[in-house]
């Protein structure tokens, strides 16, 4: 088994196409399409055109690509150019290294009678190997 990875922006665009069956009968097909036809992936088929719509319209918005219509076999027409890609939103703002943490950020300032040396006479003791 081989697995090969292949960005998204390689991709051409989601083709919706009509194809016949073996028994005769007409499926809506979708296919991310790729320059390479041994990369051209089939997503979804269906025999209803608004279920296979929907299919289509979903997958090309969360990859980014193109929607294309084959009307005839190796024509492809443009239905909408590139929609948002559903990314992950960045931070605006860089994370400097002084900025507090937010456990930090919510902790309180200690009460300094409570940090004075309760051993100010003793000697420290240090455990040692």
């Amino acid at each position: 088994m081989v697995t090969i990875i292949v960005p998204t922006s390689a991709y051409r665009g989601v083709v919706l196409s009509l194809v016949m069956t073996g028994t005769g009968q007409y499926l809506y097909r979708t296919t991310l399409l790729h320059g390479d036809p041994d990369l051209c992936v089939s997503l979804f088929d269906h025999p209803e055109r608004a279920i296979i719509e929907t299919h289509w319209r979903r997958w090309a918005h969360m990859l980014g690509v193109p929607l294309l219509v084959e009307r005839d076999p190796g024509c492809l027409e443009l239905v909408h150019q590139k929609p948002k890609a559903a990314t992950q939103v960045q931070r605006t703002h860089v994370l400097t290294l002084d900025r507090r943490g937010n456990f930090n950020r919510r902790r309180k300032a200690g009460q300094q009678h409570y940090m004075q040396t309760r051993h100010a006479d003793q000697r420290e003791i240090i455990a040692r190997n």
